[in-house]
């Protein structure tokens, strides 16, 4: 008995020595992934040091407030969703009413009146059909359209079509409802009434563009 008491005495300890020798190992393996990384961490930091950090200037007066929203400019959805339900409605009566009017008279075997036929017909409603997919494409790209302090960004059926302030020729308004910004060949139409701030869209145009030509002189 007194044996086999000695033996589990002397099994607790080596267990108790390899415990320590394991935790030794560990804590040597923890420290030395430490250095490491705080190695690593040093050299990160003294090869960002050695790179020159490049200085944006500050924006000028009439582009801060833009800048500072999220999106510019916002669209006027109520207004845009009453002009696309009415344009569609009425190319659509357009369409169905020179159509009924053929159909019916042609489905009762009598003379089609009016001028009309069936190829003016099928006309007239692939011209309904072309003006409908205008109108919501003219939405899209207004709803896409960007106004920054570089220029003007808008999409097109070619690819992005983009205008500097500083490249701006011309600017025709017609009836205050549409922008015409040239340069040289190139067009962008902004519509200030699409979106929920007018007169601000307008102001931003005028400054920037204003800006952008007393900067070139």
């Amino acid at each position: 008995m007194i044996a086999l008491r000695q033996l589990a005495t002397s099994l607790k300890k080596v267990n108790w020595q390899n415990r320590l020798i394991r935790q030794r190992k560990n804590s040597i393996t923890i420290r030395a992934r430490g250095t490491y990384v705080a190695a690593l961490d040093f050299v990160l930091v003294a090869t960002l040091a050695q790179k020159p950090i490049a200085s944006t200037p500050a924006p000028a007066l009439g582009v801060r407030w833009l800048m500072s929203s999220n999106s510019f400019p916002r669209m006027n959805w109520p207004y845009v969703i009453l002009v696309a339900l009415l344009g569609t409605g009425g190319l659509l009566f357009i369409a169905w009413s020179i159509t009924w009017q053929v159909y019916r008279e042609w489905s009762n075997g009598l003379p089609i009146s009016g001028g009309w036929s069936w190829p003016i017909v099928v006309s007239v409603n692939l011209v309904c059909a072309f003006a409908v997919s205008a109108l919501y494409w003219k939405i899209y790209s207004d709803a896409k359209t960007t106004i920054d302090e570089y220029g003007i960004f808008k999409p097109s059926l070619f690819g992005a079509h983009t205008i500097a302030w500083s490249e701006v020729t011309n600017v025709e308004v017609f009836g205050g409802v549409g922008y015409h910004v040239h340069a040289g060949n190139s067009k962008i139409i902004v519509t200030p009434y699409a979106y929920k701030n007018p007169n601000q869209v307008i102001e931003i145009l005028r400054i920037n563009i204003v800006r952008a030509s007393s900067d070139a002189t």
